[in-house]
């Protein structure tokens, strides 16, 4: 694998209280119970990458979609704004290969764990069962950017055992898109068997984190009754609750609520690039088609100054400032310090996530519509009536998809959403681009040295 490093044991999550600590060989990682939770601790440092949810993975992809607009000097990020992507993007490359270097200390941790000495087995399968939900969120991620959506299409390569040298042999061949979803359906299965159920806190796999990453997982494969099924699971647990105002979702500091499931800490030392992308290169700023989805009031002129800009819906204003020249800028992310804490899975997305699948089925749409109002009621947006406003399942499917776009504006979901609506044809066609690159390219350098690896076509 090029991007295959050494195991690094370098520790940042505050559930585990341990120092962080350089490279080290396999031999000196996991020596007592403090290696093991370092080992663990890595892995969630490891998601803090500036190429992974630290920055590239949240908003590279958004750039390739209709919601972000590049505006500034990286020809990478050029590229994705014009659906251009080569085999030899930078950045395109630095995310793969900081997945897969993260993926290599799940592979350690997930090996070692269960051996150390000085242990109870409650807490090594404690931490075995973390660092499969984590194995589990990268092949995600991994199989959704770099695959198609058919079962026996060429997914991602899937490597399971520790990588011990830098290159190593290369990365095995492509598994198909059904084999790796096995895979991350089978590592969710063992994390909630091994997981503490007792165990509470957002910066850190919980049971509730397992169940909704498989709802997303269900979603995306197309099993609509079990993504309803594991929604409904997580929004009545009385674990979780909606934030009462969408603001409170994005602070500063990156303050934790109650509709946090699974988040990834970062402060001023660990920090992420997100809002510094957005508010501080101007590297990248949303496009006015997202900002005009919303339901803007009466006060709104494009051509007007930023004084002027207003909605009913409290996400616009909360998400979206205009300067005295009228450019248009992201604000979601409120500093370019980098401190706040990112959202990877929140109970928002499990509300339109169960209102989807129903869509999909057909059944009990009422109640997708109630889901749906749920999330447009925090925000003060005027609620949808079933039988006048929504009609149809595939009404409530395209408010879904509006909704989503409305909610997790500028979060790196906009065009994995796009993919699995069918929006992505016409938007590239729009742009003069053909199918191909609703696919992210395998780096070029990734088969140089894994000649196995065969590339996504139209690359």
């Amino acid at each position: 694998m090029a991007a295959v490093a050494a195991f690094a044991t370098a520790g940042c999550s505050d559930m585990l209280n341990v120092k962080p600590v350089d490279t080290q060989t396999r031999q000196e990682a996991v020596v007592g119970p403090t290696g093991a939770r370092a080992a663990v601790a890595g892995i969630y440092d490891g998601l803090q990458d500036g190429s992974y949810y630290g920055g590239d993975f949240v908003f590279f992809p958004d750039v390739s979609s209709d919601d972000v607009l590049w505006w500034g000097t990286f020809t990478s990020f050029q590229e994705a704004d014009a659906n251009r992507l080569r085999a030899t993007n930078s950045d395109v490359e630095a995310m793969w290969n900081a997945i897969y270097a993260n993926i290599a200390r799940a592979n350690f941790a997930i090996q070692e764990v269960p051996n150390v000495a000085g242990m109870t087995a409650h807490d090594k399968n404690h931490l075995v069962g973390q660092a499969r939900f984590l194995r589990a969120l990268m092949y995600h991620d991994l199989v959704k950017t770099w695959a198609d959506t058919a079962s026996g299409s060429p997914g991602v390569p899937l490597v399971l055992t520790p990588v011990s040298e830098i290159g190593g042999a290369g990365a095995p061949a492509r598994a198909t898109v059904g084999q790796v979803y096995n895979q991350i359906l089978a590592d969710l299965t063992a994390a909630e068997t091994l997981m503490d159920p007792d165990s509470t806190g957002a910066t850190h796999a919980t049971v509730g984190a397992v169940q909704a990453l498989r709802a997303r997982v269900e979603l995306y494969r197309g099993n609509y009754a079990a993504a309803e099924s594991l929604s409904t699971v997580v929004i009545n647990s009385g674990r979780y609750a909606l934030a009462s105002r969408y603001s409170d979702l994005f602070t500063a500091d990156g303050a934790p609520t109650s509709e946090d499931i699974f988040r990834i800490a970062f402060t001023a030392v660990d920090y992420q690039l997100v809002g510094y992308y957005y508010l501080g290169r101007y590297e990248i700023t949303p496009e006015m088609g997202l900002i005009e989805s919303y339901q803007l009031d009466s006060t709104y002129d494009s051509d007007a100054p930023y004084e002027t800009f207003g909605s009913n819906d409290t996400r616009a204003t909360r998400n979206f400032a205009f300067d005295e020249d009228e450019y248009q800028y992201g604000v979601k992310f409120a500093t370019t310090a980098g401190s706040e804490d990112l959202h990877v899975i929140r109970l928002a997305e499990m509300y339109l996530i169960r209102a989807e699948a129903r869509a999909r089925m057909g059944v009990r749409l009422a109640e997708a519509v109630d889901d749906i109002n749920t999330i447009r009621n925090r925000a003060g947006a005027t609620p949808y009536v079933w039988g006048t406003d929504l009609t149809t399942a595939q009404e409530v499917l395209d408010a879904v998809f509006k909704e989503r776009r409305l909610e997790f504006a500028m979060e790196g979901q906009r065009w994995f959403d796009m993919k699995r609506s069918g929006e992505i044809g016409p938007y590239l066609a729009s742009q003069g681009r053909t199918m191909t690159q609703a696919i992210y390219p395998i780096p070029q350098a990734e088969i140089t040295v894994s000649p196995q690896v065969t590339q996504n076509p139209g690359y």
